[in-house]
């Protein structure tokens, strides 16, 4: 995991995962004369503890991370939690939440090299992220009549392009980000490999 942060541009990263049990005086199980808690998932309690920066404390990932280290280590867990298991579905969501544009080239990679090996279905906001995808899809919600309604539908060819601009900001493309979603997208279809259908 720390080796898979430092990739992700977090280079003074450290990861660790911190096994144990929780006390309850109510307990009939005992470890070591020690009343402990437990239920379907067992007695162990798992707490993944992070340092993000160099020469920072660590602490639990709920309590140290911010938003956009939360999306990268998610996206490391994802990787070393898959490993062995090829050809299975990947589901980001949000992935880049919190997450600066500068980085979203190198979660593109990323997302790329795991494509390589399984499927991924990532939701995002990162025009970056969006033309390395062989598929692209929108979803839009509207509202009628008092009840929003979700609509996916496959865009390709210019529309695609007109996604990724308005992705670029604003409504409407400009010619210059029409301009740079065509060579983002030339780009990724240079980069990306023919996995498979």
């Amino acid at each position: 995991m720390s080796a898979e942060l430092r990739e992700l541009m977090m280079p003074g990263a450290r990861f660790r995962s911190r096994i144990g049990v929780v006390e309850d005086r109510t307990s009939a199980l005992r470890i070591d004369d020690q009343p402990v808690r437990f239920g379907p998932g067992g007695i162990d309690e798992v707490v993944f503890h992070v340092r993000t920066n160099e020469g920072e404390a660590e602490g639990s990932v709920a309590d140290i991370a911010s938003s956009g280290e939360l999306s990268r280590i998610a996206l490391a867990l994802k990787k070393v939690a898959s490993v062995g298991r090829e050809g299975t579905v990947l589901v980001f969501d949000e992935l880049d939440a919190g997450v600066g544009a500068d980085l979203g080239e190198m979660l593109a990679r990323k997302l790329s090299s795991l494509a390589e090996r399984f499927q991924i279905v990532c939701i995002t906001h990162l025009p970056q992220v969006a033309a390395a995808a062989r598929r692209h899809l929108v979803v839009a919600k509207t509202t009628e009549k008092s009840r929003t309604y979700v609509h996916v539908h496959d865009v390709s060819d210019r529309v695609r392009v007109e996604e990724i601009a308005r992705m670029l900001g604003g409504k409407v493309g400009s010619q210059k980000r029409l301009a740079l979603a065509e060579e983002m997208l030339h780009i990724q279809r240079g980069k990306t490999p023919h996995v498979r259908p």
